[in-house]
């Protein structure tokens, strides 16, 4: 009965493959005062291209990155090491301890972070996920659900961890195959705050149904990146 009662929610999701297309800032979901980062995906016919049949989806990015990072969807260490800084000065090692400290992962959800300055004084802030030229990057915030940035010019995540992400970001955007059933596409499906536009698919839950109510959602917060020159990943299927 609970395999019928699965399948019937999310057999559905193997004719697909997901596909991240845009990770940008959103100010007009969730109801916060400031924008919000968002991962916009599409579950892209597993028999063809991306420009039909396909549904789209936005999720907050602390969901997502969560969820990738549990399903290994992480930078290769080749990649990582390709970007290290060549120079070796004073500042460049001082960086460099502090980032041997930093385990960047540790931040894929929103956590409390103790920076102790030159004075040795203790301040408190949060390190979260983000967005940042179109890549999942970590960022300083001042609240504990990392929804307002710190937005200090000389306070920075790099400035105080050494720490800077990597342009292939800290989760690798890849295309996901569900056909096999793979759990990122269950999980992210399931997400609490996602948000669905189901119109064009052609194969749906047989127990939910179409969804069409993330839609407008999803088109304005497009627009909103549009206008205000967020940039996106660009990720494969799209059209």
């Amino acid at each position: 009965n609970n395999y019928y009662n699965y399948q019937a929610k999310f057999g559905f999701l193997m004719n697909y493959v997901q596909t991240p297309q845009k990770c940008h800032d959103s100010s007009i979901i969730y109801g916060q005062s400031t924008p919000t980062s968002v991962m916009i995906y599409r579950l892209c016919p597993v028999d063809g291209s991306c420009s039909s049949g396909y549904g789209e989806y936005m999720v907050k990015i602390s969901d997502y990155a969560k969820l990738a990072y549990m399903n290994g969807m992480i930078p290769s260490e080749e990649e990582i090491e390709e970007e290290e800084v060549a120079e070796d000065n004073a500042e460049r090692r001082r960086l460099r301890k502090l980032e041997d400290q930093f385990n960047p992962y540790e931040y894929i959800e929103c956590n409390p972070f103790l920076y102790v300055d030159e004075n040795n004084y203790e301040n408190w802030y949060f390190v979260g996920p983000t967005c940042e030229s179109g890549v999942v990057s970590l960022d300083i915030f001042t609240d504990n659900t990392c929804s307002t940035p710190l937005g200090s010019d000389t306070t920075t995540l790099s400035s105080i961890t050494g720490y800077k992400t990597p342009s292939s970001g800290l989760i690798a955007l890849d295309a996901v195959d569900c056909s096999d059933g793979n759990e990122f596409c269950v999980n992210t499906y399931n997400s609490q705050y996602l948000r669905k536009c189901e119109t064009n698919m052609a194969y749906i839950s047989d127990y939910l149904g179409r969804i069409e109510g993330g839609c407008s959602d999803i088109e304005a917060t497009a627009s909103y990146s549009s206008s205000d020159g967020s940039s996106s990943s660009g990720g494969g299927g799209g059209g």
